[in-house]
């Protein structure tokens, strides 16, 4: 997924090794890890700790696009709530989040931050004002979909791309 224009700042939650927010360009990223096991391979500068305490740490409105990539179904669906409103108030752009589409509670043992703790469909973001793009068979082989929500603070549309038209939920 590459992510169209340039942007200043970046947040990007659950970062891993940054390999799927490495398109978005920005001139600064901010990355953010909570998984002990994975945050030597996170990017430089990380913010190491728990994204429910960013606000605390951070000035409201100062990221232009902040994604959040497999991150949300790994809460309780309260602290997912939680996170989305705490990330709308650090942005001043486009939230991208990105989860799989309904219930695929996966437990790896011994990974407390890995284990799916919650399912989410485009009818959480919906009412908040998210638009979101379906894809019913991206995980093919455990039977399940994925789906982006977007929301652009700034009331910028999100391009037209054919490949898209047909998962688009306004």
């Amino acid at each position: 997924m590459t992510f169209p224009g340039h942007y200043t700042r970046h947040l990007d939650i659950g970062t891993m090794d940054a390999t799927q927010s490495k398109n978005v360009q920005a001139e600064y990223h901010l990355y953010n890890e909570i998984a002990k096991s994975v945050v030597q391979r996170c990017p430089t500068p990380c913010f190491y700790g728990d994204a429910l305490v960013l606000d605390k740490y951070l000035p409201p409105h100062s990221f232009d696009i902040i994604t959040a990539f497999d991150v949300i179904e790994h809460m309780t669906k309260e602290d997912g709530f939680r996170l989305i409103k705490i990330l709308e108030g650090l942005s001043c752009g486009r939230i991208v989040f990105f989860t799989p589409l309904g219930e695929l509670l996966l437990n790896t043992d011994g990974e407390k931050y890995m284990t799916h703790l919650s399912g989410w469909l485009p009818n959480d973001f919906l009412p908040l004002g998210y638009s979101c793009w379906v894809f019913p068979e991206f995980h093919r082989t455990l039977h399940c979909g994925a789906f982006f929500a977007t929301n652009d603070v700034t009331k910028l549309h999100w391009p037209d791309d054919d490949q898209y038209k047909n998962y688009w939920m306004p």
